[in-house]
């Protein structure tokens, strides 16, 4: 998974990873996970008309020569991360987390937008030459509108 519970420790101290994990967590569903899924997806859907998002989210950390590196856009990890929170959070509204969440959500969001928009860096890789993923509307070159 691109985004990973262990990331989340980043963002989440341990009293709120308990909280949530103690009352919503079951041996079928892992609500960090699951949230985590949630947020990936949406993030993929919202950029895949964009960027290469199949090769983005296939990235994972890796060790060469007993170094660690970690190729995943910081950025778009934190996104992912902000918006798997906020769900967590809203979904399961008696786990109390701090008031920062939703100010961290919406920033999420307009950064999110703002890299779908190419306003903001994130280190992604750019769709193939001529690759579209969105629904083209009109025809030629100069009528296209990508959605």
């Amino acid at each position: 998974m691109y985004v990973t519970t262990e990331d989340l420790k980043t963002f989440l101290d341990e009293r709120e990873i308990a909280a949530l994990k103690r009352d919503y967590e079951t041996d079928e569903v892992d609500k960090l996970e699951s949230g985590l899924n949630y947020a990936i997806n949406y993030v993929k859907d919202r950029l895949s008309p964009y960027y290469d998002m199949e090769t983005e989210l296939a990235k994972t950390p890796t060790i060469v020569e007993n170094v660690p590196t970690d190729p995943r856009s910081t950025t778009l990890m934190e996104i992912i991360s902000h918006i798997a929170i906020w769900k967590l959070a809203i979904t399961f509204p008696t786990v109390q987390l701090d008031g920062k969440r939703d100010y961290n959500y919406k920033e999420a969001m307009s950064n999110l937008d703002l890299i779908s928009k190419g306003k903001l860096l994130a280190t992604l890789p750019p769709l193939a030459s001529g690759t579209t993923t969105g629904i083209v509307y009109g025809h030629g070159t100069e009528n296209e509108l990508i959605y």
